[in-house]
């Protein structure tokens, strides 16, 4: 839900919003960049606001596309106004392209220019291009909007939509976890632990909380996950005795997360 709000304030910062603190975070952040492009890279010393912005647009971006009106602003080539993608992914063969070209200079007197359309594409994505009208002078501009609703506008209730619906195709091993006989409470720590978010005391070190990572039971080893719920020894006793959600946790932290540990340290 989180995500989805901030991929709101991200939706008003680029629907042309002309408030102060719109135009200070584009002026500071974006005035050679659009935070869109693939290869946009978050400014090493940004605040921690704009970085929440900039992970709230990473959710708002799957969702946004153009409405044609007058042509002279959607880029033809580039901006997601047939989607699911932009028209770049689609062509069939490699040519030379304008790539900053706007949609009205693939129009004519007659309407889209079929020829040239057929030359690149193929003949489904050119079917589609076809039954989008083309715009006219005096019609209104072109404007972004949003593609789950049905009105075009932003709406935090589809986003978080969008959220789960990615989040289940990558997660979906997980769901086991709301499905355990298991007090609620029990859940939602489990769903945190396996993500890696318990703060424990190397968390802390790391964040800057604390200068001790020690853990606080055995004064003997660094308080991580692994060793809290694998390698301390009562936990191994509490598994041997049948508590199931200890040794899912161990098993979790030997498959999952020591790799992903140990890969982050290489990285």
């Amino acid at each position: 839900m989180n995500q989805a709000m901030l991929a709101k304030a991200g939706w008003r910062l680029f629907q042309n919003n002309s408030g102060l603190w719109a135009t200070v975070y584009k002026d500071k952040y974006l005035s050679h960049d659009n935070l869109f492009y693939a290869n946009y890279q978050i400014p090493k010393d940004c605040s921690s606001t704009w970085r929440s912005v900039v992970h709230g647009a990473s959710l708002l971006k799957q969702g946004l596309t153009w409405r044609v009106g007058d042509g002279k602003r959607i880029k033809f080539w580039i901006h997601i106004w047939l989607p699911p993608l932009a028209l770049i992914n689609y062509i069939h063969h490699d040519v030379e392209i304008e790539i900053n070209a706007t949609i009205c200079s693939f129009w004519n007197e007659n309407g889209w220019n079929i020829n040239f359309l057929y030359s690149y594409f193929p003949d489904d994505i050119v079917s589609r291009i076809l039954h989008t009208p083309p715009g006219f002078d005096g019609c209104g501009e072109d404007i972004q909007i949003w593609n789950y609703t049905t009105n075009g506008d932003f709406s935090v209730k589809s986003a978080h939509n969008i959220f789960f619906d990615t989040y289940d195709q990558h997660h979906s091993p997980w769901k086991f976890i709301w499905k355990m006989h298991i007090p609620p409470k029990l859940k939602t720590f489990t769903w945190v632990l396996c993500h890696g978010k318990l703060l424990t005391n190397v968390q802390r070190v790391r964040r800057h909380f604390s200068f001790d990572d020690s853990c606080p039971l055995c004064h003997s080893a660094s308080e991580s996950l692994v060793h809290l719920f694998r390698d301390y020894p009562c936990v191994q006793n509490f598994e041997h005795k049948g508590f199931k959600i200890f040794g899912i946790l161990s098993l979790y932290l030997t498959l999952f997360f020591v790799p992903r540990t140990c890969i982050g340290m290489l990285g």
